[in-house]
């Protein structure tokens, strides 16, 4: 069942090309924008949205820091794994829109 339903052979492809592809220096960038903007594929539904999101950090090495901010904003799989427990802002009582796990 985890080789199948899960995100471990997606996570396994790409750090396999990150100590052994043609283009290392991509690949471990990428590797290291994961780091950073890092998504739960325990959260993430189908797993091959995990592959979508890490092949989009990969397209991004070359741009600049903003188009890559926009771009993981974006994302479904950043909306799915940080965006989809907010609480609604309201500006006329002055809240803000905070996450439900941290309002309690």
């Amino acid at each position: 069942m985890r080789d199948n339903y899960s995100a471990f052979p997606i996570r396994r492809v790409f750090f396999s090309k990150c100590l052994s592809g043609p283009d290392q220096l991509r690949q471990r960038a990428a590797l290291a924008y994961s780091q950073i903007f890092v998504v739960s594929s325990v959260q993430i539904a189908p797993a091959y949205a995990l592959r979508e999101y890490q092949q989009m950090l990969l397209d991004d090495v070359s741009v600049n820091f903003r188009q890559i901010l926009q771009h993981v904003t974006l994302s479904p799989v950043m909306a799915r794994t940080s965006h989809a427990n907010n609480n609604k802002g309201n500006p006329a009582k002055g809240i803000s829109p905070t996450r439900t796990m941290h309002a309690k």
